[in-house]
């Protein structure tokens, strides 16, 4: 197996699709310069420093994808789940090494707002799914082969942002799940089936502004 040197961590990894992300410009081997952990630590920082050109970029891509495509990669996901590849990587030392910092995330990504506030939060949207309408009386999960209502989750829009109400919405679990680490303007927008303007608006209004008159 041949094995490549990353040029910013200096670590020799495999050279593979699994470790380096493909570049056709490379006539060398076919693969990025750096590996893919150290590539996507160089995406984020280039994202927090040129914002608005990141901006753009995201909704020239967002306008140019067809929504065959948004229709493919969901279809491609679940062949994964059903033909047992996903867990085969989350076994992998690569997929537990990402299911670990994973937790990591989550465990510093909890929200530190009282009752009250949250209270107010989920009244701003009705008591409902910011994303989807989906009513908190309507919000069942399935857990041990039965249907549970549970509350409506305490959203972080931005992954990286704070914890407290500045950052947070209510969501189902549904749109928890697939918005994930995604920007708002990537996962909400007119490719998505739930997304009304109506609601895009009342998110940012709330995010800009209206959720300071609740922060305790």
């Amino acid at each position: 197996m041949e094995y490549k040197l990353c040029n910013t961590c200096l670590q020799w990894f495999p050279c593979n699709s699994e470790y380096y992300y493909k570049n056709k410009q490379n006539k060398m081997d076919g693969y990025n310069a750096y590996c893919k952990e150290c590539t996507i630590k160089k995406s984020k920082l280039w994202q927090k420093e040129n914002p608005e050109q990141y901006k753009k970029l995201k909704e020239k891509h967002n306008a140019n994808r067809p929504e065959n495509q948004v229709v493919s990669t969901r279809l491609s996901s679940k062949r994964r789940l059903k033909d047992g590849r996903h867990k085969e990587w989350q076994q992998s030392e690569r997929g537990k090494l990402a299911h670990k910092k994973s937790r990591e995330r989550r465990k510093a990504k909890k929200h530190i707002i009282s009752k009250e506030e949250w209270t107010k939060c989920k009244l701003y949207f009705d008591d409902s799914c910011a994303y989807c309408g989906l009513h908190i009386s309507e919000h069942f999960i399935k857990y041990a082969g039965e249907f549970k209502w549970t509350d409506l989750h305490k959203e972080h829009v931005d992954d990286n942002g704070a914890n407290d109400l500045s950052n947070c919405i209510p969501s189902c679990k549904n749109c928890n799940s697939q918005k994930w680490e995604f920007d708002l303007d990537e996962w909400y927008n007119e490719h998505n089936p739930f997304f009304t303007y109506e609601r895009l608006l009342k998110i940012n209004k709330w995010l800009n502004g209206d959720c300071y008159i609740h922060i305790d």
